[in-house]
């Protein structure tokens, strides 16, 4: 089964139906339907709430990130994800910290964002859009 780290945007593409939310939709149909693994940092999910608390009362937030949760496992930074996110070339840090959290336990890394990670991008973990995943998978 395919291991696919979620970068946050396609989180928030998806949680907040915006512009390119149909293939997030896509992708995590496939996780819910078990075809898939799907997997954030928990800084996904701080982000994901605050952002949702702007949109939604608590009570409907708390909802949101339950069901995220039904089919989003959390991939766990330490220092040694932290380091090596600093001691890389990564212009943005908190993309840094993304993708060396899911180095070496994911199979993807599914961001909308793909031109950030391009030269930072290594063999062991492609990065790809969710239309470019969806065409891999499909």
């Amino acid at each position: 089964m395919h291991k696919v780290f979620i970068d946050t945007n396609v989180v928030f593409e998806h949680a907040l139906m915006r512009e390119e939310y149909r293939d997030a939709v896509e992708i995590f149909k496939l996780a819910e339907d078990k075809q898939i693994e799907c997997f954030c940092s928990a800084s996904c999910f701080y982000t994901l709430c605050y952002v949702l608390r702007k949109h939604y009362r608590d009570k409907e937030t708390r909802a949101i990130l339950r069901k995220y949760l039904s089919f989003i496992s959390i991939l766990p930074t330490d220092e040694k994800q932290l380091f090596s996110g600093l001691a890389s070339s990564f212009k943005d840090l908190e993309d840094a910290f993304q993708y060396h959290t899911a180095l070496g336990k994911a199979d993807y890394f599914v961001s909308f964002n793909k031109k950030d990670f391009a030269q930072y991008s290594l063999a062991q973990l492609e990065v790809q859009t969710p239309g470019e995943f969806l065409a891999t998978f499909g």
